[in-house]
């Protein structure tokens, strides 16, 4: 909840407003539309594969492109080509 004056806020509908900065402290985000993002604006405080829920990598979310992997740990793999 958020106060404002003596008045606590606890859900807010804003509809068709902008919002040009937000300073927001703890908060979870579980959905957003974003129509445009630049990743030098995308800061963390650390990326860690603790941090990346299993599952949410999958070959067609993955390109590398003229790169490779020169060292591969992989479970029961079958590499065929």
């Amino acid at each position: 909840a958020a106060m404002i004056g003596s008045k606590a806020i606890s859900q807010a509908h804003i509809a068709d407003a902008a919002i040009g900065t937000a300073h927001i402290a703890d908060a979870a985000i579980t959905d957003a539309k974003i129509g445009s993002l630049s990743a030098s604006k995308i800061t963390s405080g650390y990326l860690a594969a603790g941090r990346i829920a299993a599952g949410s990598i999958t070959s067609d979310k993955l390109t590398i492109a003229n790169g490779y992997i020169t060292n591969a740990m992989i479970k029961d793999a079958a590499v065929t080509s």
